[in-house]
């Protein structure tokens, strides 16, 4: 999809797309730092921008994982309507979304820290401290993330006594993004799921 950005014609994003066995639509990156830097670069640009926004009859949202924070992922960031940045707990992590994450912060209520795993301050500490309004603490679920990659065979229970921790923390996180009016459809948005993790493992 990034090679062909650059053409008057780019074509829909849906035409670059894969099902995955979860009944969830992706274009999946290159393999390899080298390409996948560079893709990431080539969609940072205007015809990128365009094709991930799509045309005035399109609407849904788009989720993109950008991988870790650099100057070409900051980019696509900033073109996003929402986005969901995650970090560990500890002071060191937290310490560095402060230093990188100042530029996505300057929307007021576009950027969204999901704190993983333990974290011995509270979410009102970590939302003064960083500058950030909103933070949303996420479990460590190494299981659930396995089967939601696909790493590990199984099925996540959706609903009921036995839904894994990480589904409830997501389900909460996106009913609070819809009723705060964040990331609800939309036809010129799509949502940048900002990783500092390379995975939520």
């Amino acid at each position: 999809m990034a090679a062909v950005v650059g053409q008057p014609q780019p074509g829909s994003l849906l035409g670059a797309a894969r099902e995955l066995p979860v009944g969830v639509r992706a274009v999946l990156a290159p393999s390899g730092r080298g390409p996948c830097t560079e893709a990431v670069r080539l969609l940072g640009g205007d015809g990128g921008t365009r094709v991930l926004r799509g045309e005035e009859k399109d609407y849904g949202s788009i989720l993109l994982d950008l991988g870790r924070l650099t100057i070409e992922t900051q980019k696509l960031a900033r073109a996003a309507d929402e986005v969901l940045l995650v970090a560990r707990g500890g002071a060191e992590a937290l310490a560095h979304v402060y230093a990188q994450a100042s530029d996505l912060a300057q929307g007021a209520g576009r950027l969204t820290l999901c704190v993983l795993g333990q974290c011995p301050y509270a979410p009102s500490e970590v939302s003064a401290a960083l500058e950030i309004e909103n933070v949303a603490l996420l479990p460590w679920d190494a299981k659930s993330a396995d089967v939601l990659g696909g790493t590990r065979h199984g099925r996540l229970q959706p609903e009921g006594l036995r839904t894994s921790s990480l589904l409830r923390a997501a389900r909460q996180l996106a009913g609070r993004l819809i009723e705060s009016g964040q990331g609800g459809p939309s036809r010129a948005g799509f949502l940048a799921d900002v990783l500092s993790e390379r995975s939520i493992r």
